[in-house]
């Protein structure tokens, strides 16, 4: 039996980009946030990691976990937030604030990866919302080089999307495969 899951919510692909490079390096069943009604289907797996893209600090469905964490407080969980902001460690602590239940900081680990920006991919709202973003970027006189960047990637599209950024992700579970080995030697 696998012991890991991966569930997550892709908007625009570069999350499920980031999955799937997940799945080539673990033995790993993945879910679809959208298509579970509750976690039942996860109880089995000793971690489970939620990957998701990120608006406005908020990490894309990951209320499945969130209304239901409860359900799985036993499990190694491992929070990937995919976005379009290099990681900074403010943004991650934004994150962590925004997205991690109350009571459970320290037992839930989050990375922050870059992601990418594909505006003709992006439903109704969150594309008025960069189209509303472009056209302040555009009148703001002395941009800065965010700024620069975020607009060139509302024009162009923008893809940051590096197999390179898994690797404290896999590091983080080799850790926890070491730690449940120990754990069964002392058992």
């Amino acid at each position: 039996m696998k012991k890991y899951a991966i569930v997550y919510c892709s908007k625009t692909g570069f999350t499920k980009r980031y999955v799937d490079m997940l799945k080539e390096e673990i033995d790993c069943d993945v879910f679809e946030a959208k298509k579970l009604k509750n976690l039942n289907p996860l109880l089995k797996y000793d971690l489970i990691i939620y990957a998701g893209s990120v608006m406005a600090n908020r990490i894309n469905g990951f209320k499945i976990i969130d209304k239901n964490i409860y359900d799985i407080e036993d499990k190694k969980i491992i929070i990937v937030a995919v976005g379009l902001t290099p990681p900074l460690d403010q943004v991650l602590e934004q994150l962590k604030s925004s997205n991690i239940p109350f009571g459970f900081e320290d037992k839930i680990k989050i990375f922050q990866l870059r992601g990418g920006l594909d505006v003709s991919k992006l439903k109704f709202f969150p594309k008025m919302l960069m189209n509303s973003i472009k056209k302040r970027l555009i009148n703001q006189q002395n941009r800065n080089e965010a700024e620069e960047e975020m607009l060139e990637a509302i024009l162009k599209g923008a893809d940051y999307v590096d197999k390179s950024s898994i690797v404290p992700i896999i590091e983080e579970i080799k850790e926890f495969e070491k730690n449940q080995a120990i754990d069964v030697e002392v058992i």
